[in-house]
């Protein structure tokens, strides 16, 4: 674990609240991922590299605690960042319109 760690440049890790509403919480979750992709895209168009991660550590409450997290913030994810040494080859997409349904 320790050497994946140190082979990343950054670390940036998001954090967002926790509304008590069940409904509000999951606008607010749903927002913070929003953001997140839309982090992404701008960094990659920079050519830095954002690898989004979760997992158990993000509701660890001991880590809550390491880094000053109060009882209504919770972390939305750890997203690893640097300059990647090789391009990641191109994925074949499957097109929009075999995605979507008209109603």
């Amino acid at each position: 674990m320790k050497n994946t760690l140190s082979g990343v440049p950054g670390f940036l890790l998001v954090v967002c609240k926790v509304d008590e509403n069940e409904r509000a919480k999951d606008d607010d979750f749903a927002a913070v991922s929003c953001l997140i992709q839309n982090l992404q895209l701008l960094a990659w168009e920079k050519g830095i590299g954002m690898v989004w991660k979760s997992g158990p550590i993000l509701y660890d409450k001991e880590m809550h605690k390491a880094f000053g997290l109060k009882d209504d913030e919770r972390f939305a994810a750890i997203i690893q960042t640097g300059y990647p040494d090789e391009m990641p080859k191109v994925k074949d997409r499957t097109p929009v319109r075999e995605r979507f349904t008209e109603l």
